[in-house]
């Protein structure tokens, strides 16, 4: 039988610090192992993908379904803006154009408000508080 020996927790805030960098360091390195381990695995998915949309474009249909599962085609959609002035120009000249456009806050220029004791009507605003660690110099 094997006991533990139960291990304390470091005693300073600077021990603390140095453990937390000495695990996010390990962390990174094995997240970017894993990541090099997988690369095998995306590559071969990824060719497969390919061969489906021919096999999916083969058939005429928006799917194939079988024994080992089905595929079937998915659309991802994205709008930008490439002319900020032309967009809203569009957006602005109906109350059926307006709905093209997404409204929300500019956290910076809320915040700025806030500071300068402006509360924003219609938004709210948060703030969560976290820990970061930087690295020593030594």
């Amino acid at each position: 039988m094997t006991t533990s020996k139960a291990v304390a927790p470091p005693a300073t805030p600077q021990d603390r610090v140095k453990s937390f960098v000495r695990l996010r360091d390990y962390k990174k390195a094995a997240d970017a192992e894993f990541k090099r381990s997988m690369k095998r695995v995306n590559d071969a998915m990824t060719k497969l993908e390919g061969q489906l949309m021919k096999d999916l474009q083969a058939s005429g249909g928006k799917s194939i379904s079988g024994e080992s599962g089905v595929v079937y085609i998915k659309t991802v959609s994205t709008a930008t803006v490439k002319d900020r002035s032309e967009f809203l120009r569009f957006a602005l000249s109906s109350a059926e154009n307006l709905e093209a456009m997404d409204v929300r806050a500019n956290k910076k220029i809320v915040r700025e408000l806030a500071d300068k004791g402006t509360v924003v009507p219609g938004v709210n605003y948060t703030e969560l508080k976290s820990v970061g660690v930087r690295r020593g110099k030594s």
